[in-house]
């Protein structure tokens, strides 16, 4: 069975309010995206990664491969308006049996003990989303005048990678795009699988904003001097049974 890892870097920056898309921001010497795909080629598994990008970037990033010496083996494929046609146009390229997982390409902290723990879980029970226990007070707003507090014993943060036997995640991105389709998770579960959660890690941020750099430097490091350190949840309801 193959496995593949589906790197999302097809986004236009808009939110980092940097005319430079952050996938491409410089972390610790190099683009964010090679910080992450070195992270799933030095997991100990064997992948195909598919590289997803805008196409008017597509030059620009074989000049960053140049200019880094990034000889990582990959391979591109053009990415959509919105994630679900990124992830879509990447799963058309790919048949046959295997396991898959979805990973944002700014999430350059991804730990070998997810990596290996998400597509362990997904061979055994069909897919597996990491996510993190909140620790704020989190409160849902159905309006501008009506909010309410929600327990946080209840309520995740997910994290990537999300990974899913191939051919249902294929299966599920065969619907009908829909705005409330934000992660993978969100896909398959409208197509009627049911989600298998496991400990994510708190340093796997995604970077958003300007600020997050800063703190992405920080968290590089501190990984550099922690590395034996694993700061991930323990209390994700099931995750252990799942992976025993």
């Amino acid at each position: 069975m193959k496995n593949y890892i589906i790197v999302l870097a097809a986004g236009s920056g808009s939110r980092a309010m940097d005319p430079m898309p952050k996938q491409f921001a410089v972390l610790a010497g190099k683009p964010v995206v090679m910080h992450t795909i070195n992270a799933f080629y030095d997991s100990g598994i064997s992948f195909e990664i598919i590289l997803v990008l805008r196409g008017d970037y597509v030059a620009y990033w074989h000049s960053l491969c140049d200019e880094y010496a990034f000889k990582v083996p990959h391979r591109i494929v053009i990415g959509g308006e919105e994630r679900f046609y990124s992830v879509q146009n990447a799963l058309s390229t790919l048949s046959g049996e295997g396991v898959v997982g979805v990973h944002d390409g700014v999430r350059p902290f991804v730990s070998g003990r997810i990596i290996r723990d998400t597509f362990s879980l997904a061979i055994k029970c069909g897919n597996a989303v990491p996510a993190v226990s909140a620790t704020n007070t989190i409160r849902f707003c159905s309006d501008q005048k009506n909010n309410l507090a929600l327990d946080r014993k209840h309520v995740y943060i997910v994290q990537n990678p999300q990974v899913f036997e191939l051919g249902q995640l294929k299966e599920a991105y065969a619907q009908q795009y829909d705005p409330l389709f934000t992660d993978d998770a969100t896909v398959a579960e409208n197509y009627g699988l049911e989600i298998n959660l496991i400990e994510g890690d708190r340093r796997n941020i995604k970077i958003t904003h300007p600020w997050d750099i800063a703190i992405a430097e920080g968290i590089y490091h501190y990984n550099l001097k922690n590395e034996k350190n694993i700061l991930c949840d323990s209390e994700i309801p099931g995750a252990k049974h799942l992976l025993e």
